[in-house]
């Protein structure tokens, strides 16, 4: 057993506890008090452990498992064998927890369960395997919640959650390869972000559709049960896979795995009788458009081509620079799956458009993440007024359908994008919306009509984007009334929305007091960076003033790095990208220098960005608006 998975707690704490199909003891340790918000996970983790154990094919080792809430916790969790830590909003659910925070839930009882078998049972050799701990059950941690509630729609979610985020991120040429060197144990805190989670999640993903389920868990298993109580690099999994599946999963997944970014596939088609000729082409894709020094990356790709008739029409590895496939007996009018493209920012509006009737939750999800970015160019513009009117109208349609009010046929989904939509609306300027947000928070104040789990996020967040100091004082009021971390969490988020300068202070010094604990003080920091242009200057500022209060604050934490990266990669403009760096110069922070790095390149590659498009979409909006 690896010493870093041994955990002694000693303490006051309620628990419940049940039984698996397996006859394994699992117990929830909650707060005094508590214990039973703590029945959301329990129920989790008790359909867990036997799915685990029946898609390894490996039981898992220990007569018990506690999962345990501890009110303080820089980390989400840690899979402590038999024996997992997590903080409060990540364990504990009441029934009346919005579906977001019980989705949370599941996911990272999900993710620190795998780890008993993948981490625990076989752990890596060194830090620079550490993506086959944090990768994997990233990966299969979707697998358990859609086993346990199908109706989260779960699979559709990670594009968003977890796909999305790793091609943001390994976009940047200050990205780095999932497997890198790591060196003496400061060196670690680096490489746990979105690159060993995410993309090895999704890399994982790939590899598992293009071996197959049964290759895959006959691969895993041979893995466990070679590997058992030993260390392990990323060579031995791929070997036991290729086993399995008789395919060359090592020379297809080190191009993944030790070389940064990923490529962008181009295909061109032209039909010949009845047959369709795809020129199929690979190149890195970079943020910023220039692949210089990139020119010769080269990957391995998995590619499956789709018909009317046959959704594996046609399956191969993409080893080459180009290849060219003909795909038989296609008619003309008939569709095919394979394509991609780059366009300017308008024909990206322009598309938008398109999706204002869209019901999914996860399509929706996906809109917003693109729209805040650009929403970022026009707080550095002057069309900012005309890109909230458009994007409003992108929402008038979704947000009549959904209304404000939940309804019996609602699904756990029309839930969360319910909140979604209207927050949006509301953070747009549509004046009913803040009008009605505004309204149910004094009801809700005067407690005549108590706000909905769901709903309360969006409504103390546009209470306080257009609130002044009485509205601030009334969110703190909540948040000292209560003891749940959700609560607590959720007006964190929301107090720097406030559009004056004092407000905004008030929010980072709130985040510096003794009201709120240090594995939380970075969300009353991240949401006045994120509330506005002028709040993500105020933040910087005050950063700069008080830098070294943080540091003492974040000491030995990785959450440093995440709020460095939280306050400064919205900038652009050149002359913040040269603040930045100087500033990190003078005051360097060793265990960020990555995020910093990453920063920069971020404000740069927005500030260019603004700069190439900047006119067409002034132009485009204007007319848009006007029409």
């Amino acid at each position: 057993m690896s010493t870093y998975l041994l955990a002694f707690i000693v303490g006051e704490y309620d628990y419940i506890e049940d039984k698996d199909s397996n006859g394994v003891v699992v117990r929830v340790y909650t707060p005094l008090g508590k214990k039973e918000q703590g029945r959301f996970a329990l129920n989790i983790a008790t359909k867990t452990l036997p799915f685990y154990r029946e898609y390894f094919n490996v039981p898992y080792p220990l007569p018990k498992i506690d999962l345990i809430a501890i009110p303080d916790f820089a980390a989400g969790a840690m899979e402590n064998w038999g024996l997992v830590t997590y903080r409060e909003r990540l364990l504990l659910a009441s029934e009346d927890s919005p579906i977001s925070s019980k989705q949370i839930v599941a996911i990272v009882v999900g993710h620190e369960l795998a780890h008993q078998w993948f981490g625990n049972l076989v752990t890596m050799e060194w830090w620079t395997d550490l993506w086959l701990n944090e990768g994997f059950a990233s990966w299969i941690e979707y697998l358990c919640v859609d086993y346990c509630h199908p109706e989260f729609d779960i699979w559709t979610q990670f594009l968003a959650q977890d796909y999305a985020q790793a091609l943001s991120l390994d976009a940047l040429s200050n990205s780095h390869p999932i497997e890198v060197i790591v060196g003496p144990p400061s060196e670690v805190e680096e490489i746990f972000d979105t690159i060993s989670y995410s993309k090895g999640a999704s890399v994982i993903r790939m590899l598992h559709n293009w071996i197959g389920n049964d290759d895959f868990r006959k691969g895993m298993n041979a893995y466990l049960t070679k590997y058992e109580y030993k260390n392990t690099k990323t060579v031995d999994l791929w070997t036991c896979l290729a086993a399995a599946s008789g395919k060359p999963v090592m020379e297809v997944m080190k191009t993944w795995t030790q070389q940064m970014g990923y490529p962008v596939l181009t295909v061109d088609a032209k039909q010949e009788g009845n047959n369709r000729v795809l020129s199929i082409s690979q190149k890195k894709f970079c943020a910023d458009g220039n692949i210089k020094g990139f020119e010769d990356m080269l990957w391995q790709v998995p590619v499956t081509i789709a018909t009317p008739q046959n959704l594996t029409a046609y399956k191969f590895v993409l080893d080459k620079t180009s290849a060219t496939v003909t795909i038989e007996g296609l008619k003309p009018t008939d569709w095919i799956k394979a394509r991609a493209g780059v366009g300017s920012t308008v024909e990206v509006l322009r598309l938008l458009k398109s999706f204002s009737s869209e019901t999914n939750f996860t399509v929706w999800q996906n809109l917003v993440s693109n729209l805040s970015l650009l929403e970022r160019l026009a707080n550095y513009s002057d069309f900012s007024a005309e890109f909230n009117s458009y994007a409003q109208s992108l929402f008038a349609d979704v947000v009549s359908r959904l209304g404000w009010d939940q309804k019996d046929s609602d699904t756990p989904l029309d839930k969360m994008l319910r909140g979604m939509v209207l927050k949006q609306y509301c953070n747009y300027g549509n004046k009913e919306a803040v009008a009605e947000a505004q309204r149910r928070f004094a009801a809700h104040v005067n407690k005549t009509s108590l706000i909905p789990s769901d709903l309360k996020d969006l409504v103390f967040g546009t209470c306080m984007a257009n609130g002044n100091d009485e509205t601030f004082d009334q969110l703190v009021k909540f948040h000292d009334e209560t003891d749940d971390s959700d609560e607590r969490s959720r007006i964190y988020r929301v107090l720097g929305r406030g559009k004056t300068e004092p407000l905004v202070k008030r929010c980072l010094e709130l985040g510096l007091s003794d009201k709120v604990r240090n594995q939380d003080a970075w969300g009353p920091i991240a949401s006045a960076a994120g509330g506005s242009r002028l709040g993500r200057d105020l933040t910087w500022q005050f950063m700069k003033e008080n830098w070294e209060t943080y540091q003492k604050k974040f000491q030995g934490s990785f959450l440093l790095s995440r709020v460095i990266e939280i306050v400064t990669i919205g900038f652009i403009g050149e002359d913040k990208a040269v603040e930045v760096d100087e500033f990190f110069k003078a005051n360097p922070v060793p265990v960020a220098e990555r995020a910093i790095r990453q920063s920069l390149e971020a404000i740069r590659n927005n500030t260019q960005w603004l700069k190439r498009d900047e006119a067409s979409i002034r132009e485009w909006l204007k007319k848009e608006t006007q029409s």
